[in-house]
């Protein structure tokens, strides 16, 4: 089973692992990599199917996590992790859907609502042990990702900025501290908003939960909202006054060089990435990225 297979397909699969007897109403039209397949219990329920390639455990973990936050009122997702297999694509998420839909515009209240929303993380984590720290990968490479090589294979300007990284990396740990809960990618897309602005959901956790600083979730939001600026394709439209406002936030609450630090992990991360899809005009964006804030 590979790794394009369609929604029809991952509904079937769904469905002979558990026998929940799903039928498939229809596919997200918006979405950043883990797409979106909507689907229907038989007692009408709506629910979500996503894929990522996270381990079966992680996501597992991820899931009780998750259920615990939403056991404290939080606006999060039931979710269930199957096994798909062993390629690239291993785990299907079945979740339940939640009501509101993604900001059409990334404005002042928006980012307010998600700094606010972001508080309810701190600590989250002080009683689960178990859950990681969030490793940086700034003095080493990943096996899996981010990892160096690409970075210093690629061209002159990506070895710089590897050397750059690389640097801001020995002013510290190479994982994050803290028991905060981290988003794996606190951006627009994946927070739902109902009709009166008020959050309704925070989806898209596909990437697992970590322990650290939840400011390090903010650090890529903020990258998110640099690069929609510059691109409006498949991003929301960035007001400038969400950018100061998260700015501002930053700026009062976090440490300057861990703030570096922060950057340097994404633009590594948005580099691996960009390079590992040859997309040279995202390469760019990274490099630009990287360019402005660790210089």
């Amino acid at each position: 089973m590979s790794g394009s297979m369609d929604a029809e397909q991952l509904v079937g699969v769904a469905n002979d692992q558990r026998g929940y007897g799903l039928t498939l109403v229809g596919e997200a039209e918006q979405g950043e990599t883990s797409g979106a397949a909507y689907v229907r219990w038989p007692d009408g329920r709506e629910g979500v199917i996503t894929r990522t390639n996270a381990p079966l455990a992680q996501m597992q973990q991820t899931a009780r996590v998750v259920e615990s936050l939403r056991r404290r009122g939080l606006p999060v997702p039931r979710q269930e992790p199957i096994r798909l297999d062993d390629e690239f694509w291993t785990v299907l998420i079945l979740q339940e859907r939640l009501p509101g839909s993604p900001p059409k515009v990334a404005n002042g209240p928006v980012i307010e609502a998600m700094l606010a929303m972001n508080e309810h993380f701190i600590g989250a984590l002080a009683d689960r042990p178990d859950v990681p720290l969030r490793q940086l990968w700034l003095q080493r490479s990943n096996p899996d990702y981010p990892r160096h090589d690409l970075l210093a294979g690629y061209d002159n300007r990506t070895r710089r900025m590897l050397d750059l990284i690389r640097d801001v990396g020995n002013d510290g740990p190479d994982e994050l501290t803290g028991d905060d809960l981290v988003h794996p990618d606190y951006t627009p897309p994946n927070v739902l908003f109902d009709k009166t602005g008020q959050i309704s959901g925070i989806v898209d956790w596909n990437g697992g939960v970590a322990r650290g600083d939840r400011c390090f979730a903010l650090v890529g939001l903020r990258a998110d909202l640099t690069l929609g600026a510059w691109m409006q394709a498949n991003h929301p439209q960035v007001h400038q006054e969400a950018i100061d406002r998260l700015d501002n936030y930053l700026t009062r609450v976090l440490d300057p060089t861990l703030m570096r630090r922060y950057w340097a992990h994404c633009t590594l991360h948005r580099l691996h990435w960009t390079i590992t899809f040859n997309n040279t005009e995202a390469i760019d964006m990274a490099l630009r990225l990287g360019n402005l804030y660790l210089r």
